[in-house]
């Protein structure tokens, strides 16, 4: 027969368990939201470089799908490598 400090104990070690297992999951959770949040509010470039942009932006400004907004200048800063079109 088990007695009661064997059952709390067990029931101790399953909590954990289970806690383990919660935060596991909710970081999984958050790296997805993460990498979700990135895919639509940033801009990456597969190049080191400074950012150029093309004109004058105003805050709030909206930007038509299709406008050149800006290029991204290598730091070697021998040629232009591509520009960048907002997607909306």
């Amino acid at each position: 027969m088990i007695s009661d400090r064997e059952t709390t104990k067990l029931n101790k070690q399953r909590d954990d368990i289970n806690f383990s297992k919660n935060v596991v999951v909710a970081l999984k959770q958050l790296k997805k939201a993460i990498a979700e949040w990135e895919l639509v509010f940033t801009l990456k470039a597969s190049i080191d470089g400074k950012v150029s942009f093309l004109q004058v932006w105003s805050a709030n400004q909206s930007v038509v799908a299709g406008d050149e907004m800006f290029v991204i200048v290598p730091n070697n800063r021998l040629t232009y490598i591509g520009k960048v079109k907002p997607r909306l």
